[in-house]
């Protein structure tokens, strides 16, 4: 369970391969942490080395405290999940297309919420698990090689 929150805390902005590299180091030097190198935001390191030592699910969901990484962390944690991980790229592949940063809607609570159902409604009518149909349609959004993305 710790493992997963480590990495759901690392997550943002941090690609995959250089995640789990960060979680590695994170919980390799434990207690020295500090004196890693990370790929992510210095708060998602902290914010990671709490989550290492959080007691049970509960506590682990108070710590990440936000949507996505909340969502994500139950995505690698629970494999009958039903939560969805909405990030800049799902948002991306909910608008049809590529938009700039500058030029993109903010993901607001309810945008989330709204995605979040759309993926929900499409998993359920072809059989799948929300964050199933969700990992599908953001490789092969990432596949795509958005100018960008």
């Amino acid at each position: 369970m710790n493992v997963c929150a480590v990495i759901a805390a690392l997550s943002p902005r941090n690609k995959w391969e250089r995640n789990i590299v960060d979680a590695k180091t994170l919980c390799t030097l434990k207690d020295n942490f500090e004196s890693g190198k990370y790929s992510t935001f210095g708060a998602n390191v902290k914010k990671a080395y709490a989550a290492l030592w959080a007691i049970d699910r509960d506590s682990v969901l108070v710590v990440l405290n936000g949507k996505k990484v909340c969502s994500f962390f139950d995505n690698i944690f629970d494999p009958s999940s039903t939560r969805v991980t909405i990030d800049v790229h799902m948002q991306l592949v909910a608008l049809g297309k590529y938009i700039a940063e500058d030029d993109r809607p903010s993901l607001t609570d309810k945008v989330y919420r709204e995605i979040e159902e759309a993926v929900k409604t499409v998993a359920l009518k072809n059989g799948l698990l929300p964050y199933e149909l969700q990992a599908i349609a953001w490789v092969t959004w990432k596949d795509q090689k958005h100018e960008n993305a």
